[in-house]
């Protein structure tokens, strides 16, 4: 997985921005509607990304503490129904996110996330900033 040497310039760059920004860290797409629709492979290459979220998340440790993390370890068909009752919670949510990583301060919220809106869409690593 190529990711940039430097990851903690990244969240630099978006908070100077002043204004919510998301980047795509690393993209997969789904080459037909065959992969689509298999499982196996959705869960595989979600299971890659998370791993790569966690390691990222920790090279941002030391300049933003520990984050908050969310580990939605769902089947992919019961996805839909399982993200819209964690929405509840109080704390900040990356909508369809499989698993985050967040940092909340004062003045924004950082945050590393593995997401897939639906079986149509590519599997995203994102980095953003809310305010």
């Amino acid at each position: 997985m190529d990711i940039p040497k430097d990851i903690v310039r990244f969240p630099e760059n978006l908070i100077s921005l002043g204004e919510e920004e998301i980047r795509v860290i690393k993209i997969h797409h789904f080459r037909n509607e065959e992969e689509l629709h298999d499982d196996d492979l959705i869960d595989s290459a979600i299971s890659e990304f998370s791993i790569a979220l966690k390691r990222l998340s920790q090279d941002l440790v030391e300049k933003y503490g520990v984050p908050n993390t969310r580990d939605f370890a769902v089947d992919f068909d019961e996805y839909d129904e399982f993200i819209e009752e964690e929405f509840d919670d109080e704390r900040f949510c990356v909508p369809g996110s499989f698993v985050s990583a967040v940092w909340e301060r004062e003045d924004f919220t950082l945050y590393l996330a593995v997401c897939k809106e639906d079986r149509k869409h590519p599997i995203v690593l994102i980095l953003g900033v809310a305010y």
